[in-house]
């Protein structure tokens, strides 16, 4: 039996699962493990229940450039949704597909093909990158007074392809692949982007909100109502000037260093419940988990005292409950009688943080990225202009988002890079993960260089280059070869099965 295993339940994850059953051999089992208890990771489980979408306008048309998964999702769960209703979705996709779910694991290893026993191969010491994994040692995730651990007995998932479509990048990580943290490719540091927590609220006062105006009679929000299959879901946006300047929102972000209430964005679950994503968290690496702590997974952090994933979201949550943050938020027009949102007496928040950046892959040779910022920013029409179009012959689809990011520490003015009118090609090339030879990059871990990430990171793209490399790791198998070493001939064979799924992969 052909295996390919997953790691990563992100939509990238759950996008690379479907199109791996889809398109492998009838003898092939496809595994899917991931750390949260449901699929969609930070889009249903970290509460950000809205696709980050952005149309392209060529000449009189105006359509969103991602197909596949995208395509297939978005008529049934509409721009705004449910976050359980969407993960019930994907969960019900996962078992129609017979794909093998392991939600609630996580990594304990990387063993390489030809590792030695279960108890040397738990003590190996691995000196530098694996040519090629062999297996996942994965554990059920626990948690004690003090937060998630390891727990239960190891389980290995023996591989012909792996996939990393997770947030962290664990996997990539863990099998030796070099990479670069953060924003370190552009800047004499390795922070990465300032993480956030969602929440829900009630109380939102539409009527003021939509009217409010600044002392130039501007709105302050902007605001939509999104259809989708169960009526229309509110949205709003804005007031970045008012938490800029506001004295109560500058007192907050001094009385909790390392974070910051920044304008809201809010999208309406429910009639009157909304979820809000403003609550800033910096200093954390994504890199670092509580439960490997004094293991050869534990890496320092970066930068130097910086939290982990754990200990950063207990403390979000605790700020994010407290009076202090719902002060702040009632400086914001229209949020002025906001309360949170609870299920019994619990507040509902997000169960894990939004990560917007962890590492990126790097290649051999000059070029470690295969996504430069100027392939985002002077992105062309078509093959024959732009600086992308260097990716056009082994492109497996298309990306488009603004280029935006939240910052890297509370201090500093938000980074921006010029924004182009046109997608990008993405190039299966930043899916590979030289010299790892059967493992493909699907998550925030792509050969993708940071300000081209900052585009990049959008939940449609993340579904491209899970499409992409689930029928890659199919087409692997069916060739008997890794993808590393796709030739103009299997390239092409790859784009036809895309096509034929429904991705699209070219901007006309």
């Amino acid at each position: 039996m052909a295996e390919v295993v997953i790691y990563g339940g992100e939509l990238g994850g759950v996008a690379a699962a479907l199109a791996a059953s889809r398109r492998a051999r009838t003898d092939t089992r496809v595994t899917l493990v991931f750390p949260e208890g449901l699929p969609g990771g930070q889009a249903t489980v970290g509460g950000r229940c809205a696709w980050e979408l952005r149309q392209w306008q060529h000449g009189l048309t105006r359509a969103l450039p991602q197909g596949g998964s995208l395509a297939r999702w978005l008529p049934k769960t509409g721009v705004v949704y449910t976050p359980g209703e969407f993960a019930a979705l994907l969960s019900d996709e996962l078992a129609a597909a017979g794909v093998h779910v392991l939600a609630g694991h996580e990594i304990e290893a990387v063993l390489p093909r030809g590792a030695p026993g279960r108890g040397r191969a738990r003590s190996r010491k691995l000196k530098g990158p694996m040519p090629e994994i062999g297996s996942l040692r994965v554990r059920p995730l626990g948690s004690d007074a003090h937060g998630p651990i390891l727990a239960g007995e190891p389980l290995d998932l023996t591989g012909d392809v792996f996939v990393d479509a997770s947030a962290t990048g664990r996997l990539t990580r863990l099998c030796g692949v070099p990479y670069s943290i953060g924003r370190a490719d552009w800047n004499a540091d390795e922070r990465q982007m300032a993480a956030s927590l969602l929440f829900a609220v009630e109380g939102v006062d539409w009527e003021a909100l939509v009217a409010a105006t600044d002392g130039q009679e501007r709105p302050i929000w902007g605001t939509t109502v999104e259809e989708n299959p169960r009526g229309g879901r509110r949205t709003f946006w804005g007031a970045a000037a008012l938490a800029a300047t506001d004295a109560v929102l500058a007192a907050f972000a001094t009385a909790h260093p390392g974070f910051r209430v920044a304008g809201p964005r809010g999208w309406e679950e429910e009639r009157g419940a909304f979820w809000l994503a403003c609550l800033l968290v910096y200093n954390v690496d994504a890199r670092r988990r509580r439960y490997d702590g004094g293991t050869e997974r534990e890496v320092a952090p970066v930068p130097l005292k910086a939290r982990d994933l754990d200990a950063a979201h207990a403390e979000a949550v605790a700020l994010a409950t407290s009076s202090d943050m719902l002060g702040a938020l009632r400086r914001f027009p229209g949020l002025g009688g906001v309360r949170l949102a609870t299920v019994g007496t619990t507040p509902r928040v997000a169960s894990t943080l939004l990560v917007r950046e962890s590492i990126h892959a790097m290649g051999p040779g000059p070029e470690p990225f295969a996504i430069r910022v100027e392939d985002v920013t002077g992105a062309g029409t078509g093959p024959a202009d732009g600086r992308d179009s260097r990716h056009w012959a082994r492109r497996v689809g298309l990306g488009f988002y603004w280029s935006e990011n939240s910052g890297y520490s509370p201090g500093e003015v938000q980074r921006t890079v010029a924004a182009t009118a046109n997608p990008t090609y993405i190039p299966l090339d930043a899916l590979l993960a030289p010299p790892v030879q059967n493992l493909l990059i699907a998550g925030h871990a792509a050969r993708i260089e940071s300000r081209a990430w900052w585009a990049m990171r959008a939940a449609p793209n993340l579904c491209v280059l899970g499409d992409a490399a689930g029928t890659a790791a199919a087409l692997a198998l069916h060739e008997g070869m890794p993808c590393s070493r796709f030739g103009t001939a299997e390239v092409a064979a790859l784009q036809s099965w895309l096509s034929t799924d429904g991705a699209l992969l070219d901007k006309w």
